[in-house]
């Protein structure tokens, strides 16, 4: 249990009994994992229940674990409702006498009833209400576009309109994180935040309405609503809520299960600077497609022909130099038009050659220096296979032994691919094993290798000498790498 993070700047160590943990969770609470599990399955959710630092005495969740009431007292307490999607719908602070309610209708935000705000591509419109004194409805509003500056997380770093009053552009805030979301001091004078709009209005003369450079748009870090009522400060993802200040989230991955190697509260998968967080789900350490790098290790070539076919006409490098090249045309082709700096693409050799100049081990050690050497994001080495059982007849797509998440991602996608293809009698199949040009890649790179057939089976013989088939294969291969690596942008924007 955490207890009593004193050196942590904007933490508030609200505990100072000894005998008391900082958080209690709900350990014996038993809720419905889901709605397709409703009738067959309950799950233990382990969500926060009490947060002694921020003076947190009971948070109650509902059926999707997401929290519809946090309690500080009860007189202070915030109320949340969701759509039967678990999207958020409305919050409503209670602190004593004052009362706020917030409603999010498709990104349109309403306080009071009010409009606040509504997003348009590159940020927000700020609206500012003119109510007549004495009322409560607004007789017109006055809009004001913000333009959003974003860094490659999608932090919001700097919000800017144009001042309605000078027409010159003005900041409206500046924002910069800690790893884990703690936000930097301010870093916008307040008297920047001090200019009214004035209006001239028949009969009234001027009129000052609410300061067209405030707003309540508290979409900050990573793009999510930072929520700092009654001292909350909680980030909310859609579908859990994250403490910036000591970087996790209050209630457990609803996918825990696919990723049983990390925290089931980790943020970013503990890598913020890599990776951004999908709605609380999980991690997406996608790069821009200028950065994306994918060595194909067309396996064995110089004096090291590999698996020989038995009429001796062809062997393993030589088949293997073919699809990779395959593999490279189809990957260029899927991408082509999608960007104007096209991923970089890396083959390890591109003839008959020993990339290690000579013996196997220095062949292999090459290969993984050259993914390594360039920080490659997916590594594919192609082989073909033999065995001295003639009716061995399948693909293998092996990973090595406890692989990444990124390496079983790819193994799945090229399963998949390969099936479509594959012309084989015991089909394609995914192991793992201890190869050395997979077993030796960085942490983070997706690894494979491929042994697309048994150069020693007489069908599969045929087949590997067959241009059309080699060609398949290769398609195949290179779509399984795009469909991985490219997941995170929209597919259908990547031809097909």
């Amino acid at each position: 249990m955490i207890k009593h993070w004193i050196h942590i700047k904007n933490f508030k160590n609200g505990n100072t009994s000894p005998s008391l943990n900082d958080y209690e969770y709900d350990e014996n609470d038993f809720r419905v994992k889901d709605f397709e599990k409703v009738f067959c399955e309950e799950t233990e959710r382990s969500s926060v229940v009490k947060d002694r630092n921020k003076g947190i005495t009971n948070i109650t969740y509902n059926h999707l674990n997401l929290p519809v009431r946090i309690t500080i007292s009860s007189l202070q307490f915030i109320d949340y409702q969701y759509n039967a999607a678990g999207v958020k719908i409305s919050k409503a602070v209670t602190d004593g006498n004052d009362f706020k309610k917030v409603d999010y209708i498709d990104g349109f935000q309403y306080a009071g009833g009010v409009l606040q705000f509504f997003p348009h591509p590159e940020g927000y419109v700020n609206v500012a209400a003119r109510i007549p004194e004495g009322s409560t409805e607004p007789l017109e509003y006055f809009f004001n576009y913000v333009y959003n500056y974003t860094d490659h997380l999608g932090n919001i770093r700097i919000s800017y309109t144009k001042d309605p009053k000078t027409g010159t552009l003005e900041i409206m805030d500046e924002n910069h994180y800690f790893p884990f979301g703690l936000k930097h001091s301010i870093y916008v004078p307040e008297d920047k935040k001090a200019l009214e709009l004035v209006i001239e209005v028949p009969g009234e003369g001027e009129v000052k309405l609410k300061n067209v450079l405030e707003t309540e748009y508290m979409f900050k870090y990573q793009g999510q609503e930072r929520q700092d009522e009654l001292g909350l400060n909680w980030d909310s993802f859609k579908w859990r809520n994250y403490d910036y200040a000591i970087g996790r989230f209050m209630s457990v991955d609803p996918l825990a299960e696919e990723y049983h190697w990390q925290s089931n509260y980790a943020f970013a998968s503990n890598e913020p600077l890599v990776g951004k967080e999908l709605e609380g789900l999980e991690n997406d350490n996608s790069k821009d497609l200028r950065n994306r790098t994918t060595v194909v290790d067309p396996g064995h070539g110089g004096d090291d022909p590999g698996a020989k076919a038995r009429n001796g006409n062809k062997n393993e490098a030589d088949i293997t130099l073919k699809i990779s090249n395959y593999t490279v045309s189809r990957i260029g082709e899927r991408l082509e038009g999608y960007t104007d700096n096209p991923p970089n693409i890396i083959l390890t050799r591109d003839s008959d050659i020993n990339p290690g100049g000579k013996g196997q081990k220095n062949s292999l050690n090459a290969r993984v220096n050259i993914a390594k050497d360039n920080n490659a994001d997916t590594f594919v080495s192609i082989h073909v296979d033999s065995a001295d059982n003639q009716n061995a007849d399948r693909v293998t797509v092996y990973t090595k032994n406890n692989p990444n998440s990124e390496s079983s991602k790819l193994a799945e996608q090229m399963v998949s691919e390969l099936s479509e293809v594959a012309q084989t009698k015991q089909g394609v199949q995914r192991r793992t094993a201890s190869h050395h040009v997979t077993r030796e890649q960085n942490p983070n790179t997706a690894a494979v290798l491929v042994e697309v057939g048994f150069i020693t089976n007489e069908n599969q013989e045929i087949l590997l000498n067959t241009e059309e088939y080699l060609m398949q294969l290769g398609k195949a291969i290179g779509d399984a790498v795009v469909n991985t690596l490219y997941d995170d942008y929209k597919k259908g924007e990547i031809n097909n």
